[in-house]
């Protein structure tokens, strides 16, 4: 366990780490970047530290942590890759489970949801028990999510993210590469209340409606990249995905917007590109292109307000109704 920068969460647990990297988003991986300052210490391989590897010695970990936390699963890897077992991957989520979940949130991110709908469907179907009283369903706390960065992975992965059954679904953009939409994916979830009078409140007081609750993006974190080679994302493409989402009543968090922003004329700099709706960057301004500049931190504000909605059940933030 190590307390963590990354906004959404309190903590991240790593009982695997390493991954393959998925281009293009996976370009600039932050963890590949680090895990060779790791080599050969905290169960890092000396010779190849971003293989992916099991850790069964941290399995126990959230267990003993008292406080509850937002816990981001597998920050350094993808716990879905081909090479950790099926076996190593129910471990992971039964470790979960220990007392109860501790009162903890865990958020499972990965860029492989199909294995993780394969795997999640055939413990239903075989009963497999998380906690005392929670068989044949994934339990409340854990929430699963895909990461994408282009419309093209998210008409990919996100069909697939919502064929697995949970408590709750998100989506992470980041880095946002290009302009996309998730409105097929976010359903108006302020209309179905107003129509719906069958609402009831579930065993951890959670409004729910078992005739009509959409399966649907419970939450969309969206951020731009980050790093010395990070590319620069259109602020149109951030507020589309808000305004999409402050449409349905889907809470929206807008994590960072990297490290570039809208050039300011008055104040003369080096480097000024020109980003199109489009994603392509080119010195020469176009109607729609937006010049921008390297910032070094380009901050979550955006029109002049921080997007930090969380939904209902996350511990530690404001909650979005």
């Amino acid at each position: 366990m190590a307390d963590t920068r990354i906004e959404w969460a309190d903590v991240v647990w790593n009982p695997v780490t390493g991954c393959t990297p998925m281009p293009p988003g996976c370009d600039n991986c932050y963890a590949a970047r680090m895990a060779p300052r790791l080599a050969g210490r905290f169960g890092y391989d000396k010779e190849d530290p971003f293989r992916p590897t099991f850790h069964e010695d941290r399995l126990e970990e959230p267990a003993r942590w008292r406080k509850p936390r937002r816990v981001f699963v597998c920050s350094m890897g993808d716990l879905f890759h081909g090479k950790i077992s099926d076996a190593q991957v129910l471990a992971v989520f039964q470790a979960m489970g220990r007392r109860r979940g501790a009162g903890h949130v865990f958020h499972v991110l990965t860029k492989r949801p199909e294995r993780m709908r394969d795997l999640v469907l055939r413990w239903i179907e075989d009963g497999v028990t998380f906690h005392e009283g929670c068989t044949g369903r994934l339990p409340w706390y854990v929430w699963l999510g895909v990461s994408v960065e282009r419309q093209v992975e998210a008409d990919h992965r996100i069909p697939y993210l919502l064929e697995t059954p949970a408590f709750r679904h998100f989506v992470s953009v980041e880095p946002m590469l290009r302009e996309m939409t998730l409105a097929r994916w976010v359903p108006n979830r302020q209309r179905l209340a107003r129509e719906c009078a069958g609402a009831v409140e579930c065993e951890h007081g959670h409004d729910v409606c078992p005739e009509c609750d959409p399966v649907g993006l419970d939450w969309v974190v969206a951020g731009g990249e980050t790093g010395p080679r990070a590319r620069p994302a259109h602020p149109d493409w951030f507020r589309r995905l808000r305004d999409e989402c402050v449409a349905a009543g889907v809470p929206f968090f807008l994590k960072s917007r990297g490290v570039w922003l809208p050039w300011d004329p008055s104040k003369p700099v080096r480097g000024v590109v020109h980003v199109g709706r489009d994603g392509a960057v080119g010195q020469d301004p176009t109607g729609l292109s937006v010049p921008m500049v390297k910032t070094g931190k380009a901050g979550a504000a955006l029109d002049g307000r921080e997007w930090r909605e969380v939904p209902i059940g996350s511990p530690g933030l404001r909650v979005a109704k």
